[in-house]
């Protein structure tokens, strides 16, 4: 009996050995396939995750802690850049939702209504329920006055001394910053310099420039063709112009913050 194992073994040996060694092969790379793939999808979950406690972590951040931030990081602009497109992306995000839940509320209502009318018996028509769709026909037809709604912008100049300088920061609503003021040497010198800039926004002019890094700045210009003041640095253009038109809604409505004390105007 032994002898007829070992023959049979011997046989499978001479005649099949290959199609083992083919089929082992295959079933490890099966293997290393699968591992890789676990660990592609793991990486995956754990990069969206951290993405989304990233973006919660940044849009929480108030005006004062990215200030604090930014003077602590070696390219306080890109985390500016980072921090505003981050906040766009929420924004955009929320929006998408809600439209989203308007969407399938207006949806269930029509559903519902649809129902009701369905449910109701249905009636012969009198004449003053005549009358009155006639009159609900025509109360339909009039075409209802535009009410025009004006969005307000409400960012916010935050005036800062360091020694015996005092300087302006103007800062959007979503927290990035659009424009500093030169230094000046006085709190009233400051606050002339922002009327300054508020009356050259419609009666002056922007121009913007690009330096040698590919680096974006608008100008502000007086009527007089004088230097007022002078941006951040943009990553493009499209930015830089994007910033202008920041600059255009909230610089004239922003209120005046003092940093030290937090006295508003």
């Amino acid at each position: 009996m032994l002898n007829k194992v070992i023959d049979f073994l011997k046989l499978v040996y001479h005649n099949y050995m290959s199609y083992v060694a083919v089929g082992i092969v295959l079933l490890a790379v099966i293997v290393v396939a699968l591992i890789i793939f676990i660990k592609v999808q793991s990486n995956k979950l754990k990069s969206k995750r951290f993405d989304n406690n990233d973006q919660n972590a940044v849009t929480s951040l108030t005006p004062e802690e990215i200030d604090n931030i930014s003077n602590n990081v070696a390219d306080p602009d890109k985390l500016l850049e980072y921090i505003s497109e981050t906040n766009e992306k929420a924004d955009a995000k929320k929006k998408k939702s809600v439209k989203k839940t308007t969407k399938q509320a207006t949806k269930s209502k029509s559903a519902e209504k649809e129902k009701s009318n369905k449910d109701k018996p249905k009636e012969v028509a009198t004449e003053t329920q005549s009358k009155v769709k006639k009159e609900t026909s025509k109360a339909k037809t009039q075409k209802p006055q535009a009410v025009e709604v004006k969005r307000q912008y409400l960012g916010k100049w935050k005036i800062i001394k360091e020694e015996d300088k005092f300087r302006a920061v103007l800062i959007a609503s979503n927290g990035g910053i659009l424009l500093k003021t030169e230094n000046y040497t006085s709190l009233a010198g400051v606050k002339n310099g922002i009327q300054t800039i508020k009356k050259n926004i419609d009666d002056g002019h922007f121009a913007i420039s690009v330096d040698k890094y590919s680096h974006f700045r608008f100008k502000l210009f007086s009527g007089a063709n004088r230097l007022i003041c002078i941006s951040e640095d943009y990553s493009s253009k499209a930015k830089c112009e994007n910033g202008i038109e920041s600059v255009k809604r909230f610089a004239k409505d922003a209120s005046i913050i003092i940093e030290d004390s937090y006295e508003t105007k």
